[in-house]
């Protein structure tokens, strides 16, 4: 897509919805044009997001250089393209890392089954009129990228985090022992939650009812009848850059999304190595279409792009019709990935449980999906179960919406929904993030410390776990329930993005023109 057409889609959804004029109690503007982060009396603040996208944010996405070209032939083309991958990647990478594009000419493509690229450095691209049909019963990803996840944590480098209490929004944290830490390193900050507060949550098994760990959310529930969580499932593991050491204490590129309470079990921090990663790969402008035999066939490709293993990968300029699925998926442990200018539209299933999920984040963490628009889904715009922050969703629209928008299943956290508009076929789908109860196969508690800023739904329901928070600033909403920090509702404030602000504090303006802004 031409950059005209990019910045008028964007200017476009910039403009939907009613002129900003407020200023937000947790965060708003000082004297020098830069975010003041207003802190709780514990230390929590709203986090900075501006590290979520390619290279870290703020960096424009590479134009690989056409290695390959693949034309339509009759029958199936999926060898061929596979074959044309496997070629580029057996190049070598140039001084960026880049290895180059196989492009598909204009015209029709038929791939029964998928195509994958398992190599750094190698982009798939189509141009005007590119499309993909995925033919066949076969349910898969048609376009996988796909490293291995072999992430490790180095023997001998994990120490424990001495601080009772760690506030969300910080990048200093205080460790037994430092000195094997230096800046550059990549390690992982782990939270290691115990039984106590799995009670404290609410999501325990009902045997902790009436003492002093029973706690209600705003709905009434305080335990789960169908499988409790355990401390081992909602140990999450954030990956972070070491970018300083001060004695015991190291700083670290992204900011704590989960607080971190020595009451509730603690933390570590450890080094670690991912050998089989890969990195500088990209689907580009490519339309593609599944096949399917009824409105609510399920026996067809579901997604149209499947991320795993990845980091600084990108989909741009993309399209998917009638996947039961959507467009996009990233798991795998990916990390610094940019999904713009893309559609998710005409799903083919039925309209239920465990389907229709157009954009969806699971294990993956500093993803960034923009300019994108999902029609006809469910969980249009949506994180998974221990979806570890920070992610964001900016500038993007679910239309037609079957069901709710945020956080799904357990305990997603430090995930920005930014000038995200969602309307449902009903009028009556909720925007938020809350306890989700016994819903589905017993979720609990959706996420955490989840920001829903300038947003626009139907219903807005937010409610904040015993301990966390989850916030809403400057949406608008026909009706909004639940205990959540509501602040500024049906009236969007100042600045307009909280993403793009806090990118252009970090980076400044030149960050903005990057990523189309």
């Amino acid at each position: 897509m031409k950059r005209a057409v990019v910045l008028a889609v964007a200017t476009l959804l910039m403009t939907t919805g009613t002129a900003v004029s407020a200023e937000s109690k947790y965060i708003h503007l000082g004297p020098d044009g830069k975010l003041v982060y207003v802190p709780y009396s514990n230390g929590d603040r709203i986090p900075d997001f501006s590290r979520a996208g390619y290279g870290g944010g703020g960096v424009a996405l590479p134009e690989a250089p056409v290695r390959q070209t693949v034309t339509p032939a009759s029958g199936d083309d999926g060898a061929r393209i596979q074959q044309a991958i496997n070629a580029v990647s057996a190049l070598q990478p140039d001084s960026s890392g880049l290895r180059g594009a196989v492009l598909l000419k204009t015209g029709v493509y038929e791939v029964a089954d998928a195509v994958t690229i398992r190599t750094s450095g190698v982009v798939l691209r189509g141009e005007t009129g590119t499309v993909i049909k995925a033919t066949g019963t076969k349910v898969r990803s048609l376009i996988n990228l796909s490293g291995v996840d072999n992430r490790k944590e180095v023997a001998g480098t994990r120490k424990a985090i001495t601080a009772s209490y760690v506030p969300v929004g910080t990048h200093r944290i205080k460790v037994s022992d430092a000195s094997g830490f230096k800046p550059g390193d990549d390690v992982v900050v782990v939270r290691t939650p115990n039984q106590q507060w799995v009670d404290a949550t609410g999501t325990d098994s009902c045997s902790t009812k009436g003492t002093s760990y029973d706690t209600s959310d705003v709905d009434g529930v305080t335990c789960l009848s169908g499988t409790a969580w355990t401390p081992a499932a909602r140990t999450i593991h954030y990956e972070r850059r070491v970018t300083a050491v001060s004695g015991n204490e190291i700083s670290v590129d992204s900011p704590v999304v989960e607080a971190i309470q020595s009451e509730f079990g603690g933390g570590a921090v450890y080094r670690y190595t991912f050998a089989g990663r890969i990195q500088n790969v990209g689907v580009e402008k490519i339309a593609a279409e599944s096949a399917f035999s009824s409105a609510t066939d399920e026996k067809h490709a579901d997604k149209m792009i499947s991320l795993s293993a990845v980091a600084n990968a990108w989909v741009r300029d993309v399209s998917s019709q009638y996947f039961s699925q959507g467009t996009f998926y990233a798991s795998g442990k990916s990390k610094h990935v940019t999904v713009q200018d893309s559609k998710s539209l005409d799903h083919k299933s039925r309209i239920t449980g465990g389907l229709r999920y157009p954009f969806h984040l699971g294990d993956a963490t500093h993803v960034l999906v923009m300019r994108s628009l999902a029609s006809t889904g469910r969980h249009d715009f949506v994180t998974g179960s221990n979806t570890p922050g920070p992610n964001v969703f900016l500038d993007s629209r679910g239309e037609q919406s079957h069901s709710e928008l945020g956080p799904h299943h357990r305990w997603a956290t430090g995930g920005l929904f930014d000038n995200v508009v969602h309307s449902s076929v009903n009028g009556n789908q909720i925007l938020g993030a809350y306890n989700r109860g016994n819903y589905g196969s017993g979720h609990g508690w959706s996420g955490a410390y989840q920001l829903f800023y300038n947003c626009t739904g139907d219903k807005h329901k937010l409610a904040s776990p015993p301990h966390a928070r989850n916030w809403s600033i400057g949406t608008k909403s026909k009706s909004r329930e639940g205990n959540g920090d509501f602040d500024s509702h049906n009236t969007p404030v100042t600045p307009r993005s909280l993403y793009l602000q806090q990118l252009q504090d970090r980076s400044g303006p030149s960050a903005l023109r990057n990523i189309g802004y």
